[in-house]
């Protein structure tokens, strides 16, 4: 909520990531006429926030994937030690 809070009151900044969570000016085009920019497209706009909001899940999810990784490892390496 931060995040959104602080992008409806920042000026509008080209090729910065949190420009493009000012939805409804983005897909309007009005972001783009403010900014006078031709990168906050609502076609490029749309598929820069995509990118942002992948990379922002993979940041998040990835302490989750690799605690479970090192667990499964640990699980399987202490199964194979017990059968030999």
């Amino acid at each position: 909520m931060l995040v959104v809070g602080i992008t409806q009151v920042m000026p509008a900044i080209p090729n910065f990531p949190l420009t493009y969570f000012r939805i409804n000016e983005t897909i309007t085009g009005i972001l783009q006429k403010t900014a006078d920019s031709d990168a906050l497209q609502p076609q490029s706009a749309l598929l820069n926030l995509s990118w942002w909001c992948l990379a922002l899940l993979i940041i998040v999810l990835l302490p989750i994937i690799s605690q479970q990784f090192h667990q499964f490892w640990r699980t399987a390496s202490h199964r194979y030690l017990q059968q030999a």
